[in-house]
């Protein structure tokens, strides 16, 4: 057992007393052989402390970790094993791929299942960002006046794709590792819903598919728009706005003259956006709480009254939190839906690197101490003062990529710099550090550190 720099002070102390090592051992509760490393120690070194241990060789250099996390950074669908391989092919270093895995988790990079989503054309990118740079600064009450509609289908005997099961070798098929089946779930339902910050609408079940069914033109018309959106149109006023995808019952010809002929406004929304819609999250949470009862639906009537009582145990205060992240949506659209993905990307990076928070602080304090005029703490600094804070930094930012380039930097506060990560002529090819710290993901960074820094009461 070692022992702690306090203890061998004290052996020291007590054998140079002259009490034995015996004695010593006895007081401090220590074996006597721990008693007399300790003192041959102190004797050969003078020091208290054990000698550092060198450890494991480490079997890859700097560089190689770098070739390793900028290979994964370049390609993210990249396994440990290609990563490993290309380490081989490019550096003839030959490791294990977990050594690779550990040097990623270094880095901070961790496998993680891709996000999904519909495959989206260029037009269809250019119209999500273009939607949420129009409605990214839209105050609550804004988003108040809107109803968020949607439909969706649950099917009986749902299946969770991504359960698994522990299991023995050979019992693949055992009853108690099999997942059963049912042809086209069971049976399902459709269903239509709206939500505000209001509240929710009732949920409206439509006739299922096929010969004469599913949701129609005059079916949306008559049993959704007339039953339930021009009630609650009425309700909000002049300010409404309906929210609806772009499915061929809303976009229909007879659609679009109903909503003209009563004056409903709709708003512009991108093709293949589920996942703008806060409802589809209320979705999710509704089938959980279905999935969740005991006993579980057995037929479609007992899910459609399961799916009746869930709804209206859903609390509003989850829609408002729903409808208030708006914003961050709409933000996270921003970051991730530019036409230079790569330059999101070395932007995000550099903003990760959390740097100090001087300079803008500086303009901050500048900003309030020549605000006299001013009263009160909401509107101590000017929109103006804010652009000047923001624009120190993203100079200053520009400034350690330039240098960073030029001089070939390895590293920039510890982490590997962007000509390492990335080809030192990219920068330059992209439009320069003007472009770089323009983009958005670099704004809206620069956004949240400047109301974090707002938040903390600087003052003088």
């Amino acid at each position: 057992m070692d022992t702690t720099p306090e203890e061998a002070a004290q052996v020291v102390a007590l054998l140079q007393q002259g009490l034995s090592q015996r004695a010593v051992a006895a007081q401090l509760h220590l074996s006597q052989s721990a008693v007399s490393r300790v003192y041959r120690r102190f004797q050969e070194t003078g020091a208290f402390n054990r000698r550092p241990r060198t450890g494991r060789h480490r079997c890859t250099s700097e560089r190689d970790d770098r070739f390793i996390v900028s290979t994964s950074l370049r390609n993210r669908h990249l396994t440990g094993v290609d990563v490993q391989q290309e380490l081989r092919r490019v550096r003839q270093v030959a490791v294990s791929e977990w050594t690779v895995r550990r040097r990623l988790k270094e880095a901070n990079l961790t496998p993680k299942r891709p996000a999904s989503g519909p495959k989206l054309t260029a037009g269809h990118r250019q119209a999500r960002l273009q939607f949420a740079r129009e409605h990214l600064d839209w105050s609550i009450a804004q988003w108040r006046s809107v109803l968020f509609t949607d439909e969706c289908r649950v099917c009986l005997h749902g299946s969770d794709r991504r359960g698994r099961v522990y299991r023995r070798p050979g019992e693949r098929f055992a009853q108690c590792c099999f997942a059963e089946t049912v042809a086209y779930g069971g049976g399902s339902c459709m269903m239509w819903a709206g939500i505000s910050l209001e509240g929710k609408t009732a949920l409206v079940f439509v006739p299922g598919g096929g010969r004469g069914g599913g949701l129609t033109a005059d079916r949306y018309i008559t049993d959704i728009l007339l039953g339930h959106v021009v009630p609650y149109a009425e309700f909000v006023g002049e300010d409404f706005v309906l929210m609806h995808d772009n499915a061929r019952c809303h976009t229909a010809r007879v659609s679009r003259q109903f909503l003209r002929e009563k004056e409903l406004r709709t708003m512009d929304w991108p093709a293949l956006s589920p996942d703008l819609n806060p409802i589809e999250h209320l979705w999710d949470e509704l089938k959980r709480r279905v999935r969740a009862r005991n006993p579980v639906p057995a037929s479609v009537d007992e899910l459609k009254t399961a799916l009746l009582e869930e709804w209206d145990g859903i609390p509003q205060e989850t829609v408002k939190k729903l409808i208030r992240s708006m914003r961050n949506r709409l933000q996270a659209e921003l970051e991730r839906n530019t036409n230079q993905s790569e330059l999101n990307t070395i932007a995000t990076y550099y903003f990760d690197g959390q740097g100090k928070a001087l300079r803008p602080m500086v303009a901050i304090l500048m900003a309030r101490a020549i605000n006299y005029h001013v009263y009160g703490e909401n509107s101590a600094i000017l929109p103006s003062q804010r652009q000047v804070a923001m624009i120190s930094e993203m100079i200053h930012s520009a400034s350690l990529i330039h240098d960073d380039v030029i001089d070939q930097s390895d590293f920039r506060r510890g982490k590997p710099s962007v000509n390492v990560l990335w080809n030192h002529k990219k920068i330059p090819r992209s439009g320069g550090n003007a472009q770089l710290l323009s983009s958005p993901s670099a704004r809206h960074r620069l956004d949240d550190m400047f109301d974090r820094l707002l938040l903390t009461n600087v003052s003088l």
